[in-house]
């Protein structure tokens, strides 16, 4: 379902924001949306119950119904999106069923069934390499988790180790799976959360796994990690881990306004939703400020993100939340740099960013006399280009980006701004 690669000092600039907004898309109907998932600022897929599937490929301007015959009216608990026109999701149809759809959801295939199992979620780590996470079968009281490495063509059901689940009514709970890939083609980090509060996590790609028990063994509903260490967990309570999974902790700081039935991350951004109301942290999670409230106070039931560069100095950070009614809202928070004046400057400068030392954020202002082509980047200390700020026209005038340092390693960067013949670097440092 949810991911977001995390690679090694990749620093991400988190600019001031132009606006941000929450837009209603799809009315109240019948039946609980279950999945939501985000492919690009266009394309978009949702599922839910009694067969139902929504599927855009134009922002959610227009939502087109892809329910079909071959689901019935039994619950499509997870959908994920391949490409613009491909995605694969699982509902249980005479046992565990896996249907791919290659042509916008007009029609569906299946391509995995197994009649003992029921299919709670499925999540891919990239275009090609997914997993599909089954609940225990009295025959055999395990997990049943299987892959695939070519876009749900076929299933590999031995690579994947199956933990023993303590009884048979120690389910997989929809929405309670993430996967992470540090490396590229490296091993992936495999969470999944159940219904009696215990969290199971593997290292390699689920070879050996390990697991913990929330506090009060509290049901896990959602669950998400920002990189290999640091996750949020929730049911009927938020939980949080800064060691893979192998501990939780209440975070009590978190606002209680019902279940926590998702957790996504997203450029820096993360965000919660807790009954009818969404909120989004923008400060490593220190703190969290509501968003949006569903009116109708359905619970949302999962919430789903992609990050695209629109062009050279903006970016668009698009999202979709789907709800217990029925209900699918649209995210939409176009950042970049901030024009401070007009008023046609002096000259050329670029001043030390404030504050210096910083934690997590600072700020980087700088003048441009006359409309022209700028380049401003930041590099690490070895020199290596690590972000592209802006790098195109620009009119006269003053302008102001904000860093955010938020999960990335203590040092120091440097920041080049070129425009014309003016050429200026300062240093900054992140401390933590």
């Amino acid at each position: 379902m949810k991911f977001v690669k995390f690679i090694v000092f990749l620093v991400v600039l988190q600019s001031f924001c132009f606006g941000q907004s929450w837009v209603p898309q799809v009315n109240p109907s019948p039946g609980v949306m279950f999945s939501v998932y985000a492919y690009s600022s266009d394309v978009a897929w949702a599922s839910g119950e009694f067969g139902k599937v929504l599927y855009t490929s134009n922002g959610g301007a227009t939502w087109f119904n892809r329910s079909n015959a071959i689901f019935g009216s039994n619950n499509v608990l997870s959908i994920h999106g391949i490409d613009a026109n491909t995605a694969i999701c699982v509902c249980n149809v005479n046992g565990g069923k896996v249907f791919k759809s290659t042509n916008q959801g007009l029609s569906w295939q299946t391509m995995y069934s197994r009649q003992s199992t029921v299919f709670n979620d499925i999540q891919f780590v990239n275009s090609t390499t997914g997993f599909v996470f089954g609940n225990p079968t009295p025959a055999d009281v395990r997990y049943y988790i299987i892959k695939t490495t070519n876009a749900g063509a076929t299933f590999d059901t031995t690579s994947v180790a199956r933990p023993t689940a303590p009884n048979i009514n120690a389910q997989i709970m929809s929405n309670s799976t993430y996967l992470l890939q540090p490396g590229v083609g490296g091993p992936v980090y495999i969470w999944f959360g159940t219904n009696n509060g215990t969290v199971y996590y593997s290292a390699n790609s689920g070879s050996l796994w390990s697991n913990s028990l929330t506090q009060n063994n509290e049901a896990v509903l959602s669950l998400t990690f920002i990189n290999s260490l640091t996750g949020y967990a929730g049911g009927q309570d938020p939980f949080g881990s800064n060691n893979g999974g192998l501990g939780w902790s209440f975070l009590g700081t978190l606002q209680n306004t019902g279940k926590y039935f998702a957790f996504d991350n997203v450029n820096g951004q993360y965000f919660y939703s807790s009954g009818p109301s969404i909120y989004r942290s923008t400060n490593g999670g220190a703190t969290f400020q509501l968003q949006y409230t569903n009116p109708s106070n359905e619970d949302f039931r999962d919430l789903s993100f992609v990050y695209t560069a629109s062009d050279n100095s903006m970016s668009v950070i698009n999202g979709w939340g789907v709800t217990g009614d029925g209900i699918v809202v649209k995210y939409t928070n176009t950042i970049g740099i901030e024009t401070i004046s007009t008023n046609v400057p002096s000259g050329y400068s670029l001043e030390q960013n404030f504050p210096n030392p910083f934690n997590p954020a600072t700020s980087i202002s700088f003048d441009i006399p006359k409309k022209g082509f700028v380049n401003l980047a930041m590099y690490d200390a070895l020199g290596n280009l690590v972000k592209t700020i802006h790098n195109g026209e620009l009119s006269a005038g003053s302008y102001k980006g904000d860093f955010d340092g938020t999960g990335f390693s203590s040092g120091v960067y440097f920041y080049r701004l070129q425009a014309g013949e003016f050429v200026q670097t300062k240093k900054m440092i992140l401390t933590k």
